[in-house]
């Protein structure tokens, strides 16, 4: 039976905000109900959703959205922001050991961007774009998909399209990892039954520079900035839920941080050694037969390169 997954990944607006869409495909089967809505009320301004450009409540329970719904679209969370479980109905009961793959799999993110980035600076690489901020969206969705699944990428597709094409959608906290995990996977479950796709939009907040050719300071304040990294990270809130259940301690998470950095420099270290593509790599692998133009662009290059050779560092690439 063929299964087909597009998930988009996050991007971040003028002000950082990231929207990340899934849509499931699969046959065959048959149509089912979106369960109702609960919505919870807040008494206080920070347990409401601050993502920029989103009016709207936290839910506590997951629903889909069905295509004539009209109003705001609710933001489906399991955890807070300090990593308590808000309805216990949908607390997804993983094992020890499954939630802590999660955090190790986002914090071993999250260290593998800060040295690449640095090696990026340094000129060791020549370009990167880094997940700070995102981690919680990334692993909840790949950890609620199955290793067969296909996952195509795909950019921008907001919650609130959804409706406009007929397909049932849903928007969760994307950096609630739990809450990305519970709708991935009730996404492929239904749609593996059901035969029609779900729209899945994570909100998060893109942290980090846009790439390494970015300076987001010039359109978003440090303050800002620094509440998404300082008060509302998936990876500190499934930190505070691991510590409340007596799973990660600080003695842990010092020993992990630095065998996760050792565990990424070996890694780097490893693939500097090795050659670098051959150049010709430029010019293959795309067309069956490679046309005219692009023939006498690699014609040029190979000339250009038998006369100026010496000074490029040939030696470090594949012949």
């Amino acid at each position: 039976m063929a299964v087909a997954a597009a998930a988009a990944r996050v991007w971040g607006s003028s002000r950082g905000l990231g929207r990340v869409g899934l849509l499931l495909l699969r046959q065959p089967g048959a149509r089912g109900l979106a369960r109702s809505r609960q919505q919870q009320h807040f008494s206080s301004l920070d347990d409401k959703p601050q993502f920029p450009g989103a009016s709207a409540e936290f839910i506590d329970r997951l629903e889909f959205i069905q295509p004539n719904v009209i109003s705001g679209i609710p933001i489906y969370r399991v955890m807070d922001r300090q990593g308590q479980i808000i309805n216990p109905s949908e607390d997804p009961h993983l094992p020890q050991e499954k939630v802590l793959k999660f955090y190790k799999t986002m914090t071993l993110l999250n260290t593998m961007d800060r040295i690449l980035y640095e090696s990026q600076r340094q000129g060791r690489i020549s370009f990167y774009m880094t997940n700070y901020g995102e981690e919680g969206t990334h692993v909840g969705s790949a950890a609620a998909l199955d290793n067969t699944d296909l996952v195509f990428g795909q950019y921008r597709e907001a919650a609130a399209r959804g409706p406009g094409y007929g397909i049932l959608s849903i928007r969760v906290d994307g950096n609630d990892v739990f809450a990305v995990y519970n709708a991935t996977k009730e996404a492929r479950r239904r749609a593996v039954a059901e035969n029609q796709p779900f729209l899945i939009e994570a909100m998060t907040y893109r942290i980090g520079h846009h790439s390494t050719s970015d300076d987001s300071s010039a359109y978003r304040s440090v303050d800002e900035v620094n509440y998404w990294d300082k008060q509302d990270h998936p990876i500190s809130r499934l930190r505070h839920y691991l510590q409340s259940c007596g799973w990660w301690g600080d003695e842990q998470e010092k020993a992990w941080r630095k065998q996760s950095r050792k565990k990424v420099m070996e890694a780097f270290e490893q693939a500097e050694r090795k050659l670098k593509p051959s150049p010709n790599l430029l010019f293959s692998d795309v067309y069956q037969e490679m046309p005219t133009q692009l023939r006498k662009q690699q014609e040029s290059l190979a000339r250009h390169l038998q006369t100026y050779g010496e000074h490029y560092p040939l030696d470090h690439f594949e012949k």
